[in-house]
């Protein structure tokens, strides 16, 4: 198998007001008042909102225990303003014999519909075409995530069809959108 990908791992980012880091270790309080605990925001995502803390903390961990791998990429989305953490975006599912990925983001409900997650998702999809030299990107969004499937459209993203059943979710098998976007 030939690997044509760049592995950098996670790797610091800005944009004009974020920055995109890795987690560490006390940001757990954070992401977890922000959006991890929040039930709207877990109502577009696969895993449910977080009840405790302890569940942030864990979550956190994990993440910090995989930025050893190079082929790991999960930054914490921070306001350069208030330095408050207000999402997550990663470059996940990598197949590195096809060359692509796939992005996901958490905002906080406190920074949606401001333009902030149009911006750090064109950081990550520079960063995966011209650093990582990743050939597809996709995005893969719940039928009823109206404003990411808006976001996926506004940034250039092809509209690819449903899949059906694809992700569960509380015993039940939701219909995703598909979404990709080429690297020319």
């Amino acid at each position: 198998m030939v690997i044509n990908l760049n592995n950098l791992g996670t790797v610091c980012l800005t944009t004009k007001r974020c920055l995109l880091r890795k987690f560490e270790y006390n940001d757990s309080y954070q992401a977890f008042t922000n959006y991890l605990s929040n039930k709207e925001v877990a109502k577009y995502l696969t895993n449910d909102a977080h009840f405790s803390i302890y569940e942030s903390e864990f979550l956190i961990n994990n993440f910090i225990n995989n930025y050893n791998n190079l082929n790991y990429y999960n930054w914490a989305i921070i306001n350069k303003v208030n330095n408050d953490i207000i999402g997550t975006i990663t470059i996940h599912e990598i197949d590195t014999f096809n060359d692509k990925g796939e992005i996901g983001i958490i905002i906080s409900p406190l920074y949606q519909k401001k333009g902030y997650a149009k911006e750090v998702v064109r950081a990550i999809i520079d960063f995966a075409f011209f650093n990582l030299k990743i050939h597809r990107l996709e995005m893969k969004i719940l039928l009823n995530n109206i404003s990411s499937n808006n976001l996926a459209k506004s940034l250039g993203f092809n509209y690819e069809g449903i899949i059906h059943s694809c992700v569960k979710k509380n015993n039940d098998y939701l219909d995703i959108n598909l979404y990709y976007l080429i690297n020319k």
